[in-house]
C-alpha cells in the first residue's frame, strides 16, 4: 500500500470518522471500500439507462391515458344512473 495526502472538507472528515467507527475499521479502510466501489457509468450503461427511462416515460403516459379514459366512463355511468334514478 501506499501512502496518499487527501484534502477534504471538514464534514467529509467528520464522515469519514462516523463511518469508520460505525463499521469498526480506519478511516483509511473506508476510503479504500469507496474507492473500489465507485465506478464511473459507460455509454452502454448510460444508453440503456436512457432507454429504460424512455420505456417508463411511455408506459406512464399510457397508464394516464387508460386513467382518463376510465375516470371518464365512470363518470358517464354515475351521470347515467343518477338521471335514472330522477325518473
Amino acid at each position: 500500500m501506499e501512502r496518499q495526502v487527501l484534502f477534504i472538507r471538514p464534514d467529509q472528515r467528520a464522515k469519514l470518522s462516523s463511518l469508520a467507527e460505525e463499521a469498526h475499521v480506519s478511516i483509511a479502510e473506508i476510503a479504500r471500500r469507496a474507492i473500489d466501489s465507485f465506478q464511473l457509468k459507460t455509454s452502454q450503461e448510460e444508453q440503456e439507462l436512457e432507454l429504460l427511462a424512455e420505456a417508463v416515460i411511455n408506459s406512464n403516459r399510457q397508464a394516464m391515458k387508460s386513467l382518463k379514459e376510465a375516470h371518464k366512463a365512470v363518470q358517464d355511468t354515475l351521470s347515467h344512473l343518477s338521471t335514472m334514478k330522477d325518473h
